[in-house]
């Protein structure tokens, strides 16, 4: 009886046979000797003879069958294997004995293996698993089936548990391989460049590719699992029946095909499509379904269509332009000629092959033509030749062609294909000649006449000059860029004629201009420059200048006499007119003294214009005085210091000179404010009358002065100012009326104590205005300092009352804080530092230099050319980087184009744009850029500037400034911004860093 090889059978039959019993011959003799009555002894010793029987007869079995099979205790320890085992992982009984069979699995599996083995051992449940077991005959790991069942007592408890072990490797490599195949085939249809769909004899689909939910069904979604199982007739009724037909054809075992048919969509267009379809087999060789391949060419039917079109056009453009073509295969000498070629070279077609054209060409030109040829021949390019044909033109003179082509090479660089066209170029060729038969009548006129005659191109290039040009200047031959002409007038004219030149080119009016030529023998002659343009006659465009230069030397020169007698004769008019004049002023004294007061008026806003000026020329001589200075102490000579006696002699005069400004100035009310010591509850009740006058009659105004305020020191007319200001800005706030209460108390800061800035310890005066109006919000309180930042109307607030109280206490050793929320009002607190009754002015800061080792870059903007060089010299002496500029619309050129900058240092009053305006457009390109407003002249506008006041990225400065305390307010501004790294005003382009 043969045994079979499934691990199932083979467990049952073990199942069958009792295995589960180890019991001996001696267990019946136990049964005796425990006193067992003997019938019932000898019954049982039977039994177990029995047992030891059928066990002898299942070893014997078990180590015949081929399977691998092995038994376990209940703790899950291998207790016996048979030899089919041992001999598989070539192991002795005792080496697989308790888990030694683990040292057969592989080390991936054994992690999974052995949890779930002693799960079932827990439980009792069958186990089944597969896992990879060493053969020891060639090492190779080998999946296998592992299968195991329990074997209970009477009782129902696990005795020992029964397994098998099947090699199933082929098998598993079989199911893995056909799993690729499936995969591998699925992969193919799915993204197979053509559309396939497979169906069964139903016509369900089996299999779509991606292509084919593309191009055939579009109207379906874009998963091809969308269609698997579908009939094809249920996702497709409008297709038409004729499509059933063929498919039953297919069903019944035709291929069929088309390589153009049309089908109609759902949206009304047709599509033509490339098909083929055909029956698939299953194994028992029955059809099991149908193969459709398809591909969409309707673009291939449109581009033929169009390459047909195309044709055709050309084949109408060349006979009706007269164009010759041929396309000759160079392998077969298959060849096309048009019959256009023949033509024009005056034969009959059947007069002209490939083999004899050059007969064709006149004889002259037939050794150029076929070297032409030749040559693309050997190199594979495009060749042209222009050549004449051997018959004559039919108005009898020479007939011109031009001939252009490619030689074709394939992949080996063997010439295959000749193809060109052939054109009639008579007409070209005698416009050619007649051009250069003009030109040269041109040149020859041009030379002959006595002025320096030229031509330019549209753009204004020189690109013809006669030779009288070339002998009066020494130039040769050749293009003259706009540049270069100009760059040969005299200095002072060229910027006037370049201007005027380009003018004319862009308007395309006549040029005419006198200017200085610099001549070859070194002198300068004047000239008269005249060109007029030339346009096209259909779009009026400029096609060309042409001009003349002529020398009116002698001209000018009785033209400047005549004017030398006109100014002798308009001086002696001006001297009568002056008598005149001065006669009429005596009769006018009268009329004056009625309008005095006007005079004082305007002669206070003149004091301010005088002050301007002078104060820039003491800033000019305190600058020098300052570099001298410097320069003198560098030298030590042992003579008699005459430099110091320069210097001192200058200082002086620059102290006189400022007393004068200030005598103007206080004259036009508009006098420098100075630091001095202040009673602070004085100085509140002087202001309550002023305030009170100064708010409307809605707000109501309230003060509470602390007693015993001690002085300060600061500058009177600033924190009156600053005050007004604040004042001001409150009663804005309250349109509808209000209360502004105004404070002032000693506040002290200790070293710890942490006030809303940070302050140095000591103590304060703190003015603090709160008024309950509208507030302000985060964005406008996070804005409020800014300079030229305002809220109100235009022509309502400058944006400068802010930012200069914070810089007056700023500079002054405080802080200004401001805290508010809209709809609660508004506070603002000053905080000026108190030294006392006892206060002595403090010594001028000496000069402070950029900081050690940071080369802070300052652009400096001013229209005075010396005080702007003085001043240059003075802070690059002091250790900055400067960059100066003119005016201001130099200054943001130099913004604009990049340029690193850490501080803007600019004059008030200059023209074109003023140095507020200036500072106001540079911020808005730099954000946060630090600014410096110089100025010698104090009007309306800019007395709260004229201050001193200073802000975080803004201060100003009254001329003349010396050059140590312009250094020091440019150090103080650099540093009181939030890091050496936020430079925002400086841009970064590379050699931006500081030394």
């Amino acid at each position: 009886m043969r045994c079979t090889r499934s691990p199932l059978m083979l467990i049952a039959l073990l199942v069958l046979c009792g295995i589960g019993f180890r019991a001996g011959p001696l267990t019946g003799l136990a049964w005796l000797l425990a006193g067992a009555g003997w019938p019932l002894a000898l019954t049982a010793w039977a039994r177990e003879q029995a047992l030891a029987e059928s066990e002898a007869r299942f070893r014997i079995l078990a180590e015949a069958v081929p399977s691998m099979l092995y038994e376990a205790d209940a703790t899950g320890g291998n207790t016996w294997a048979n030899q089919t085992w041992l001999d598989y992982v070539e192991r002795r009984a005792a080496e697989v004995a308790g888990i030694g069979w683990a040292s057969s699995m592989h080390p991936d599996d054994l992690r999974e293996v052995l949890p779930r083995w002693q799960e079932s051992v827990r439980t009792g449940k069958e186990y089944v698993g597969h896992q990879r077991i060493r053969r020891a005959a060639d090492g190779a790991w080998r999946w296998h089936l592992v299968r195991a069942l329990p074997v209970r007592g009477a009782d129902g408890r696990i005795r020992r548990w029964l397994g098998a072990v099947n090699d199933i490797h082929d098998l598993v490599e079989a199911q893995a391989a056909l799993r690729e195949q499936g995969e591998q085939l699925r992969l193919f249809v799915d993204r197979a460049p053509a559309a396939i769909a497979m169906f069964d004899t139903a016509m369900r689909y089996l299999a779509v590719s991606r292509r084919y939910l593309r191009d055939i069904a579009q109207d379906q979604p874009c998963d091809p699992q969308s269609l698997i199982g579908r009939c094809h007739y249920d996702a497709f009724p409008e297709h038409p029946a004729r499509w059933r037909d063929i498919h039953r054809r297919v069903l019944a075992g035709e291929t069929l095909s088309a390589e153009e048919d049309s089908f109609q969509r759902r949206d009304g267009r047709t599509e033509w499509v490339r098909w083929e379809m055909t029956p698939w087999h299953r194994a028992d060789g029955t059809i099991g379904g149908a193969v459709v391949f398809a591909e969409v060419v309707t673009a291939r039917k449109q581009a033929e269509a169009a390459l047909r079109a195309s044709e055709a056009r050309l084949r109408l453009a060349t006979e009706g332009a007269n164009v010759g073509t041929w396309d000759v295969n160079l392998l077969t000498g298959e060849h096309h000629v048009s019959p256009e070629v023949p033509a024009l070279h005056g034969r009959a077609p059947h007069e002209m092959t490939p083999q004899n054209w050059l007969e064709a060409v006149h004889p002259d030109d037939r050794a150029a033509a076929e070297a032409g040829w030749r040559r693309a021949m050997a190199e594979a390019t495009t060749y042209e030749h222009v050549y004449r044909s051997a018959a004559p033109h039919p108005d009898g003179g020479e007939r011109w062609l031009l001939g252009r082509g490619r030689v074709e090479r394939d992949a080996a660089g063997v010439a295959v294909r000749d193809a060109g066209v052939l054109l009639d170029v008579t007409a070209r060729v005698r416009a050619e000649a007649a051009l250069r038969e003009s030109e040269a009548r041109f040149r020859a006129i041009t030379d002959a006449m006595p002025q320096l005659v030229w031509s330019a191109r549209p753009d204004g290039t020189r690109d013809y000059h006669n030779r009288r040009w070339q002998d009066a200047t020494g130039l040769a031959p050749g293009p003259l860029t706009i540049e270069t002409w100009c760059a040969m007038l005299h200095p002072d004219d060229r910027e006037r004629v370049r201007m005027h030149w380009r003018h004319c080119l862009v308007t395309g009016e006549a040029f005419e201009q006198e200017y200085r030529l610099h001549r070859a023998d070194g002198r300068h002659c004047w000239i008269l420059g005249r060109a007029l343009p030339v346009r096209d006659p259909q779009s009026g465009a400029i096609t060309r200048w042409f001009g003349t230069c002529t020398d009116i030397s002698d001209a000018v020169a009785a033209r400047e006499a005549l004017a030398r007698s006109h100014a002798e004769l308009e001086r002696l008019v001006a001297e009568r007119t002056a008598a005149l004049t001065r006669a009429a002023e005596e009769r006018e004294q009268a009329e004056k003294a009625m309008r005095q007061r006007e005079k004082l008026a305007a002669l206070g806003q003149l004091a301010g214009g005088i002050a301007h000026d002078f104060n820039n020329i003491l800033q000019i001589i305190s600058n020098c005085a300052t570099l001298i200075a410097r320069d003198a102490r560098g030298r030590a000579t042992g003579q008699d210091d005459i430099v110091g006696e320069c210097i001192g002699m200058i200082s002086d005069a620059t102290g006189r000179g400022h007393g004068i400004v200030r005598r103007l100035l206080a004259f036009a009310r508009r006098g420098e404010l100075r630091a001095g010591p202040i009673d602070p509850a004085a100085l509140l009740d002087d202001m309550r009358q002023v305030l009170t006058h100064t708010l409307a009659s809605t707000v109501v105004l309230r003060f509470a002065v602390e007693p015993g305020l001690p002085v300060l020191l600061a500058d009177r007319g600033q924190l009156e100012a600053a005050l007004i200001n604040l004042a001001v800005n409150a009663r804005d706030a309250m349109p509808e009326g209000g209360t502004l209460t105004i404070l002032a108390a000693v506040e002290t800061v200790g070293p710890d104590a942490a006030p809303p800035l940070p302050l140095e310890p000591g103590a304060y005066v703190r003015f603090t205005l709160s008024d309950t109006g509208t507030g302000m919000d985060e964005a406008t309180l996070a804005r409020a300092c800014e300079p030229f930042f305002t809220t109100k109307p235009r022509g309502g607030g400058t944006g400068l009352g802010l930012p200069m109280a914070r810089g007056f206490a700023e500079q002054s050793g405080g802080a200004l804080v401001i805290d508010s929320a809209p709809g609660q009002g508004c506070t603002v607190s000053l905080w000026l530092p108190a030294p006392g009754q006892e206060v002595e002015a403090a010594a001028p800061p000496p000069a402070a230099p950029a900081r050690a080792g940071i080369a802070w870059r300052v652009l400096l903007v001013d229209d005075e050319p010396a005080l702007l060089r003085s001043l240059a010299i003075g802070l690059r002496q002091a250790g900055f980087v400067v960059a100066t500029a003119g005016d201001g619309p130099a200054a943001l050129a130099r913004l604009d184009a990049g340029e690193a900058v850490d501080v803007l240092v600019t004059d008030l009053l200059m023209p074109g744009i003023s140095g507020i305006a200036l500072i106001r457009e540079a911020q808005a390109r730099r954000r946060g850029l630090p600014a410096i407003l110089l100025t010698g002249h104090v009007d309306d506008g800019v007395e709260l500037a004229m201050q001193g006041a200073m802000s975080a990225t803004f201060s100003l400065l009254g001329k003349p400034v010396g050059i140590p305390d312009l250094a020091d307010r440019i150090t103080t501004l650099l540093e009181a911004r939030p890091g050496p790294g936020d430079r925002t005003g400086a841009a970064p382009p590379p050699g931006s860093q500081r030394a």
